[in-house]
């Protein structure tokens, strides 16, 4: 199957019909010991062993549309409409709790894709406003593997118009989640530590402005008996 290089400018695999039901559903296929959210984890130390998408991508069978480096995308078991794909990170991530600032260049990215095979498809323009991208917020996420629904916003059904109806408690936006990723890098790039201004102490020597601790537990510094018997002799 072919695939998109960094080098070259994406290309879109020949668009697939609606597929079936992907033939990965319990622990024994996936090879782990339980299975929870379309991943499988060992019981001796919870580890995942396989993931439903992470074998999609893996075996890049025929549910998947178009294909590069670091992002697959394929249609969904159940599509609110036509126009509806899954933008799928190849790396896996649990959910979108999971992500940190890191990953925006990775959900750049993933909006461009999306814009991309949509607007091959023949949804959408290049760049339409009426597209629609969005995230399901733990535990409304079907999978534990983070992925993007994206579609044109005026061709959804009406479950779907709720199901992935933005700016709820369970659905998220793509522009929510990157703005929070980017309050967070904010946050981490101005909690540098702020050096105390220094002063004089009693006997000379360079202190904090803070520094009272003689204060706080009723104490005075030692006297420099030195300066005392100076002072004894005037």
């Amino acid at each position: 199957m072919r695939r998109a290089s960094e080098s070259s400018p994406p290309m879109l695999m020949e668009p697939l019909p609606m597929p079936g039901r992907v033939i990965v559903v319990n622990a024994n296929e996936l090879g782990g010991d339980y299975v929870k959210k379309g991943v499988a984890y060992s019981n001796r130390d919870k580890d995942v062993m396989c993931c439903k998408f992470c074998h999609i991508v893996a075996a890049c069978t025929n549910e998947v549309i178009y294909d590069e480096e670091h992002i697959s995308v394929f249609r969904p078991l159940h599509p609110a409409s036509k126009s509806h794909i899954l933008v799928v990170p190849k790396h896996h991530l649990r959910n979108i709790n999971y992500l940190t600032p890191t990953h925006l260049s990775l959900l750049m990215r993933m909006k461009e894709v999306a814009e991309y095979v949509l607007s091959e498809l023949g949804y959408c323009n290049k760049y339409d406003a009426k597209l629609h991208l969005a995230f399901h917020s733990p535990p409304f996420n079907s999978i534990d593997h983070v992925h993007m629904h994206a579609m044109v916003k005026t061709r959804r059904t009406a479950l779907g118009s709720v199901k992935y109806k933005t700016g709820t408690w369970w659905c998220r936006s793509y522009t929510y989640v990157v703005n929070r990723l980017l309050v967070k890098q904010r946050e981490k790039s101005s909690s540098t530590i702020v050096a105390r201004p220094r002063a004089l102490s009693f006997h000379g020597r360079e202190t904090s402005l803070c520094e009272t601790s003689h204060r706080k537990f009723g104490t005075y510094p030692p006297l420099d008996h030195q300066t005392m018997e100076s002072l004894e002799i005037i």
